[in-house]
């Protein structure tokens, strides 16, 4: 099979929720969350979050994509590799190893984000 980068549990504390994606996922890119559901997670209650964590939650949404479409092209592209001719074996394995780099950075990116939610908010 192929490694899969998932950002750790401690990103999911920010909004309160864990979820995690594997596979196929049900929801497709979608975030499978609702932005009002993280800002009331976020503030511990319905209603209005600290400052500067809406534009966070909404970064947080954007790089959760980025890292989904990421995690759909690793698929593809191991799915090209393993059915790829002999002679084409050398091209769709670094085809493959290139799209895992692109999930590495965009699973980071988002693990990124849920930390500086995580350190915006009140202690």
């Amino acid at each position: 099979m192929y490694r899969r980068l998932t950002p750790p549990r401690e990103c999911f504390a920010a909004i309160g929720r864990l979820h995690t994606c594997r596979g196929n996922h049900p929801h497709g890119n979608e975030f499978p969350i609702k932005r009002s559901e993280i800002i009331a997670a976020i503030a511990g209650r319905p209603g209005r979050a600290p400052d500067g964590v809406d534009r966070l939650v909404d970064e947080l949404i954007d790089t959760y994509a980025d890292w989904r479409e990421e995690c759909s092209a690793v698929e593809q592209a191991y799915d090209n590799w393993t059915h790829a001719d002999p002679a084409d074996g050398k091209l769709t394995y670094s085809a493959y190893l290139a799209a895992l780099d692109r999930e590495e950075q965009a699973a980071t990116a988002y693990r990124r984000c849920a930390e500086k939610i995580d350190r915006a908010l009140p202690v």
